[in-house]
């Protein structure tokens, strides 16, 4: 249900004019199948095809652990048959192969601090970009609570200024089920 109301609000030109992000570009996915779901009422309203983004998943990855919660097994996610037949408009990377699309982190849980350094690579990608453009361009992105508030520290807290989260947990923004933030 929350991922058809907000198909049907960002479809809405007229309500989404409000938030500043038509005309849309681009759609970008994290790889989780959640996320795929989430994003096809969009992707269907919208008539596009949202290009899977393997660095958008979720803080962690993908893995099984140990009753202590103190050793850790990554896991490959959605094989590339199983991802296309199931999301076959999607766009999607060489990275999705038939072993899946997480290759794991060297403990087999990526930490909260490797996420940040992922986060950072995505920040300073979008960055580029923006900087590139000779015109506006939207781009919407469907991801997850952990990376969204890691992209919004990346983005908006810059390096060395203070309230910077150089580590750690995510504390500083509160990004709900499909909650929209519009950066521009």
């Amino acid at each position: 249900e929350q991922a058809a109301a907000l198909g049907a609000l960002i479809t809405d030109k007229t309500r989404s004019a409000l938030l500043g992000i038509h005309p849309i570009h681009e759609l970008r996915v994290s790889p989780h199948r959640r996320t795929l779901q989430t994003m096809r009422p969009t992707a269907t309203g919208l008539s596009m095809q949202p290009r899977v983004c393997t660095s958008l998943f979720e803080a962690g990855g993908i893995f099984e652990s140990d009753p202590t919660y103190t050793s850790f097994v990554a896991k490959g996610g959605m094989p590339r048959t199983e991802m296309h037949k199931e999301f076959p408009t999607y766009v999607l990377p060489e990275d999705v192969d038939e072993s899946g699309w997480y290759k794991g982190a060297p403990l087999g849980r990526e930490t909260d601090d490797e996420c940040r350094l992922r986060v950072a690579t995505v920040a300073s990608s979008l960055r580029a970009e923006a900087k590139a453009l000779t015109e506006s361009r939207q781009v919407v992105l469907v991801a997850h609570y952990d990376f969204l508030c890691g992209l919004l520290d990346a983005l908006l807290l810059p390096a060395g200024a203070q309230g910077h989260p150089a580590s750690g947990r995510f504390l500083h923004w509160r990004h709900y089920n499909t909650g929209i933030t519009a950066i521009d």
